[in-house]
């Protein structure tokens, strides 16, 4: 049997590596996970959500979407984020720094 959904409490923490310095991160009080065929398609954050987002467009780092809020909703194909709604996001679209730490409290890369 195949998993179809995911339940994680306290405090949620999700990472994909953009590149060797750069990392997405999501965290939150509460995550769901959803999955189909093995994939996982969707991830809700409940509460005290926060982002640190690189945007990618081909090949080129664009910017750096940071933001907090209260309820994150994410898409994804092909293992890759293709959609994010936030609930009355407070952030910022930044440059990509190539020296700054941009890293959510708790953040670590095993």
């Amino acid at each position: 049997m195949n998993p179809d959904h995911l339940e994680l409490y306290g405090n949620a923490f999700v990472v994909n590596e953009v590149d060797n310095t750069r990392y997405n991160q999501i965290k939150g009080r509460r995550l769901s996970g959803y999955f189909e065929n093995n994939n996982i398609y969707k991830i809700y954050i409940d509460g005290n959500g926060e982002t640190i987002y690189y945007i990618v467009d081909g090949d080129q780092l664009i910017g750096v979407n940071i933001s907090s809020c209260s309820t994150i909703d994410i898409r994804l194909e092909d293992g890759q984020i293709t959609e994010i709604y936030q609930n009355i996001p407070n952030g910022n679209i930044n440059p990509p720094l190539i020296d700054s730490n941009n890293t959510l409290f708790g953040f670590q890369w095993l």
